[in-house]
C-alpha cells in the first residue's frame, strides 16, 4: 500500500502511543515536524526534490532561477537542442574579461553557479530575452497548511514514498527532542535522529553505483 500522509503520521504515534488529536504531541506538532522533516530531506539529498523545468531567460549573462527552485542542478539544452557545459566562472573572467558585455545570442553554451548565491547563475554567451533553456533544479519542497489531520490524511507524501521510514524517524527525534529532560527520550531522540540521517544519507551512497559515471568507470 503507497504510503500517504496518514500513514507515515499513524506509524510515529504507535510508537508514541499517542491517541486521538493527541495529548502530548497534538497531530498539529506531528504535521509541522513532517514539514521539516521534507526540508531536511531537501538539503541532504537535493535530487529528492529536482525537478527538470522550461525556463525563460531575461536578456545578459546574469540570470535569477524561478522563484519556486531552491538551486541549480544542471542546465540540459539550449533551444536548438545544444548541450549546455558547465564551467568555473573564473576561468572564463580570465579568458574573456568582457565576456558579459558581449552580443546577446540564444545559442548558449555554457552556464555557471554562484556558490555564494544558489539563486542565481550566468550564461555565456548572453542571452537574448525570452530565450527558453531546460534545466534541472532543486525545488523548494512543499508543506502541509492544516493542523487537520482527518482532512490530509489520504494525501499523498511530498517527496517520494522511499523516505517514509526516514519522515517517521525524523518526526520521532522531534517528538521525543520534546522530552528531551529525560535520559531516555534524549536518548531515543537521538537514535531517530541517527536513523533519519543514516537512511537518507546511505540512500545517496547506493545511487552513486548508479551514475552514468560510476558505470563508465567501471567498464573503462
Amino acid at each position: 500500500m503507497a504510503s500517504s500522509v496518514g500513514t507515515v503520521i499513524a506509524r510515529a504515534k504507535a510508537i508514541l502511543q499517542e491517541r486521538g488529536t493527541g495529548i502530548r504531541w497534538t497531530d498539529s506538532e506531528l504535521i509541522d515536524w513532517l514539514n521539516e522533516a521534507y526540508t531536511a530531506i531537501a538539503v541532504e539529498r537535493p535530487d529528492a526534490h529536482s525537478e527538470i523545468v522550461t525556463h525563460e531567460l531575461v536578456e545578459g549573462a546574469r540570470q535569477q532561477l524561478p522563484s519556486s527552485a531552491l538551486r541549480l542542478m544542471d542546465v540540459i539544452s539550449n533551444p536548438s537542442g545544444r548541450a549546455v557545459r558547465n564551467i568555473d566562472r573564473d576561468g572564463l573572467d580570465r579568458l574573456r574579461p568582457t565576456w558579459r558585455s558581449e552580443r546577446p545570442t540564444e545559442d548558449i553554451e555554457l552556464f555557471m553557479e554562484d556558490v555564494r548565491k544558489p539563486d542565481v547563475f550566468w550564461v555565456y554567451p548572453p542571452a537574448e530575452g525570452g530565450v527558453e533553456i531546460d534545466m534541472l533544479v532543486v525545488q523548494s519542497p512543499g508543506a502541509h497548511t492544516t493542523d487537520d489531520l482527518s482532512a490530509i490524511s489520504a494525501d499523498p507524501l511530498l517527496v517520494s514514498e522511499r523516505y517514509a521510514t526516514a519522515l517517521v524517524d525524523y518526526v520521532l527525534y522531534r517528538a521525543f527532542a520534546k522530552d528531551a529532560e529525560g535520559q531516555a527520550n534524549s536518548a531515543r531522540s537521538g537514535s531517530h535522529y541517527q536513523a533519519f540521517m543514516n537512511a537518507v544519507q546511505g540512500k545517496g551512497r547506493g545511487d552513486v553505483l548508479v551514475t552514468p559515471e560510476s558505470e563508465q568507470n567501471a567498464n573503462g
